[in-house]
């Protein structure tokens, strides 16, 4: 199991503060059972993508939504905040759909201090596009990459929620 040294603190997420839900698996999905603690960690990362999605087209690295899904202070958080600048000094976005092809709790530790769980995804990134703000154009010799596995890990916060605490891309790869 992978070992954090984090404090897990950080702002509500379903707390009923008027957010929208989190985003739902695309309709295709097959229907399953999912145990509620997978569908509590799965709506997490369906709403961690669409709050990126969000922030990244509102060219705002304190998207208020990010703190809902992403650990305050962890990796993936700070991955998501420091590309949205970087592009906002490129004067780019990323514009488009960032499509959750699948996702599947692939690992829950509770005993973990503090709790852990495993999210296995497949993202297609065909449709999320860098382009330039001015104009939406779109920045030469960049490719859409298609689709590729993401692994996430989730801590279960001291307030009952989950969050996203990293995230990898497993470029080179393809699902």
């Amino acid at each position: 199991m992978i070992a954090l040294g984090l404090s897990v603190t950080a702002c509500g997420g379903d707390s009923g503060d008027g957010l929208p839900p989190p985003a739902s698996p695309p309709a295709d999905t097959p229907a399953q059972t999912i145990d509620p603690e997978h569908q509590q960690i799965l709506d997490v990362y369906y709403g961690s993508v669409d709050a990126m999605v969000a922030a990244q087209a509102a060219g705002d690295p304190d998207y208020p939504d990010l703190a809902n899904y992403f650990l305050v202070g962890a990796a993936a958080l700070m991955n998501v905040e420091s590309g949205i600048q970087h592009n906002n000094l490129r004067g780019t976005y990323y514009l488009g759909d960032l499509e959750v092809v699948s996702a599947t709790v692939t690992e829950v530790d509770l005993e973990a201090e503090p709790p852990v769980a495993v999210i296995e995804a497949c993202l297609d990134y065909s449709n999320y596009l860098l382009v330039h703000r001015e104009d939406d154009s779109r920045v030469p010799g960049v490719e859409p990459p298609g689709r590729h596995p993401v692994t996430n890990q989730a801590v279960l916060g001291t307030d009952g929620f989950w969050y996203i605490a990293t995230s990898e891309t497993h470029w080179t790869e393809s699902c």
